[in-house]
């Protein structure tokens, strides 16, 4: 039985949506969405985390046939990779919901959106195979494409909805590259089989997708999104990507390619770090934040790290959610943050400090320059918590005591899930974890009290500098180019689909089933 609770959080967060969908379609003015949703989450978090009493499990979605054709099928897995980060989406989306009602301007729709977006999330972290990350991806995009076209009316913005939208395609096609090179040459689409040359794809495909922060320029101000709603936006398709390189991380990539990978790592989190301290707040560097998480999750696959890039995910979405939650200020809700900034500083026994086996052997001293954007997300992350903001006053004493609570779930869950993976005391060669894991966190956490003393000192960063980092990740650069390659896109779909309406279109149609049928027998898409 407990091997189908993740199967029923899905289906609960399904229905409750759907459900909040009818109600206000059919009953005007209805009062109790909030308190369906909340409950709705509240059931699918239990049985996420009493799913883990069975781990590992696999539950097969459907089975195709002929297996001749379709050996391989969509299949969850809830292993100590997926489980993780199936947690880290839920609890986000209770907090979400928790922390809302301090916020007057969600509404319910705001919330349907919510269960959707972790709902579809969920398929996605807990994906089996590659297909079914594929298929999981695919859903996510389609769900966000369609939040995001129903609230955008703007053509403009609606143009930057398609670019993004087909950046994020992009990444499942580098995929679906990645899995069908391991089907052709390991005879099975599987995650547990991806060759390190493959892993190459998958890599790209998951950092493709993680890079695309097309929304944190001129759409987050243009069209700003409520707070919660806007997280899980960012957060949930993030999460997916992140799962993907926790696998990748198991198998590694070529060794000649690790060194390049690595320096391009190191640049994009140090000018993520950048952004991070000069955004006016943390949600406009929201974007920054993610990319700069997802740089040292990439940096521990790339070293074959798979614990540590693990680590680095939950950080991305555990610290982050929690401050980008942070809607409401209290000077006693401050302890909440710290414990955020200290879930994500890599000291020992906190959920980070499997993170610092990226800098176990074998030892490079390119290495030692991570320590310096993990030491400015650390000091942007404090100097975004102590801002000013709305004040938790004059408003009715439950909002004061749901609302603690819904942050309170973040820093909570994350400590609880985050330990299940550390090494004990007991277990640890000191001589050895004192200075690939120990030491890197003291230094990080120096050099981010340094960084703090300057910001708070009035020292920024030269307005050429912000303007020339902005300019390279808005990808205002890169527009033109792919907007061009859509149009063109849809020339060539234009093309065939005036062939397939001729008089000769059921034979085309009928050679190009073949073609596909003959492709994916040749790949072998076999085994989980």
């Amino acid at each position: 039985m407990i091997s189908f609770f993740p199967l029923f959080a899905i289906f609960v967060l399904l229905m409750v949506a759907i459900v909040l969908i009818v109600l206000h379609n059919t009953r005007t003015g209805f009062a109790y969405s909030w308190l369906i949703a909340t409950l709705g989450l509240l059931l699918a978090w239990a049985l996420l985390f009493f799913s883990r009493l069975a781990l590992p499990q696999l539950i097969e979605l459907v089975s195709w046939s002929p297996e001749v054709v379709y050996p391989v099928s969509p299949t969850l897995i809830i292993d100590p990779i997926s489980w993780p980060f199936a947690m880290a989406l839920v609890t986000l989306a209770l907090s979400t919901l928790l922390t809302s009602v301090a916020r007057k301007s969600e509404v319910w729709s705001d919330w349907a959106s919510t269960l959707s977006m972790t709902a579809i999330g969920l398929l996605a972290v807990m994906a089996g195979n590659p297909l079914t990350l594929i298929l999981g991806w695919a859903a996510l995009d389609l769900t966000e494409l369609l939040i995001l076209m129903w609230r955008v009316e703007f053509g403009t913005l609606r143009e930057h909805v398609v670019v993004a939208f087909s950046i994020r395609i992009g990444g499942i096609w580098l995929l679906l590259l990645g899995a069908t090179l391991t089907g052709m040459f390991e005879g099975t689409w599987s995650f547990a089989t991806v060759s390190q040359q493959a892993s190459l794809f998958l890599l790209f495909a998951a950092g493709l997708r993680l890079g695309v922060i097309y929304f944190g320029g001129t759409f987050r101000r243009e069209f700003p999104f409520p707070r919660g709603l806007g997280t899980m936006l960012r957060l949930a398709p993030a999460g997916s990507s992140l799962m993907l390189l926790s696998r990748t991380a198991e198998v590694g990539v070529p060794a000649s390619f690790v060194t390049f990978l690595l320096a391009i790592t190191i640049l994009v989190a140090i000018l993520a770090g950048f952004s991070w301290l000069n955004a006016k707040d943390e949600l406009d560097g929201q974007p920054y934040w993610i990319l700069g998480m997802a740089a040292f999750s990439v940096a521990s696959a790339v070293r074959g790290q798979s614990e540590a890039s693990l680590a680095w995910g939950l950080a991305a979405i555990f610290s982050g959610g929690l401050l980008f939650l942070y809607s409401v200020r209290h000077r006693y809700l401050l302890a909440l943050l710290i414990l955020g900034l200290l879930g994500f500083s890599g000291l020992p026994l906190t959920p980070l400090w499997n993170g610092m086996r990226l800098y176990a052997s074998p030892f490079s001293p390119l290495l030692l320059l991570f320590l310096i954007p993990h030491a400015m997300f650390l000091a942007g992350y404090l100097w975004h918590a102590l801002r000013q903001g709305q004040q938790l006053t004059g408003v009715e004493r439950w909002i004061k005591v749901i609302y603690p609570w819904g942050l309170s779930l973040l820093p909570l869950v994350y400590f609880i899930v985050g330990g299940w993976g550390q090494l004990s005391l007991a277990q640890l060669e000191w001589s050895r974890t004192l200075l690939s894991m120990v030491l890197p966190s003291i230094v990080t956490l120096g050099l981010a009290a340094l960084i703090f003393m300057g910001l708070r000192m009035g020292l920024t960063i030269p307005e050429s500098v912000n303007s020339i980092i902005v300019t390279i990740f808005s990808l205002n650069w890169l527009r033109p180019l792919l907007w061009n390659s859509f149009r063109a896109l849809g020339g060539v779909f234009n093309f065939l689909c005036t062939v397939l309406e001729g008089e000769g279109g059921v034979l085309w149609a009928l050679l190009l089933l073949i073609l596909l049928l003959v492709f994916m027998a040749n790949a072998g898409l076999g085994g989980v």
